[in-house]
């Protein structure tokens, strides 16, 4: 009986203290993923696009990576769809390579970025650039 409520303790308020106090995003998005459980799949999917837009929408502004990627589709991130998203060419390791400095958002200067590397189990590690709550 103690091991079960000491489990409980641990996973239902430990757990989600540590997260808050190191800024963890996750039960946030846990939270939002809850408010969408037994909606239909109308719901949800404008839910999805609604985030693919806004998300499209900040990295062609804030990133001149991103902005000719969007420009050279001929995609407009506001109006973007999931047909539409076909039509962006996929991230590539090159791309990381050769923009690495490109790629990043312009309201984040150098310094407050980590710089970090995939682990390089099938290829050489490809570096590429974090802020703090991404990395935590």
């Amino acid at each position: 009986m103690l091991a079960r409520t000491l489990d409980f303790t641990a996973r239902h308020a430990f757990l989600p203290l540590l997260r808050i106090l190191d800024k963890d995003r996750s039960l946030q998005y846990l939270a939002q993923v809850e408010d969408l459980h037994g909606e239909s799949l109308e719901t949800i999917q404008n839910h999805q696009l609604d985030r693919l837009q806004r998300i499209c929408t900040t990295a062609a502004a804030k990133s001149p990576f991103y902005e000719t990627r969007f420009r050279e589709a001929g995609v407009s991130p506001e109006a973007i769809t999931f047909e539409t998203l076909k039509k962006l060419p996929v991230l590539t390791r090159e791309d990381l390579h050769r923009f690495p400095k490109g790629i990043r958002n312009r309201d984040y200067e150098f310094e407050d970025l980590r710089l970090t590397e995939t682990g390089g189990t099938t290829f050489a590690p490809v570096k590429f650039y974090l802020d703090q709550e991404a990395y935590n």
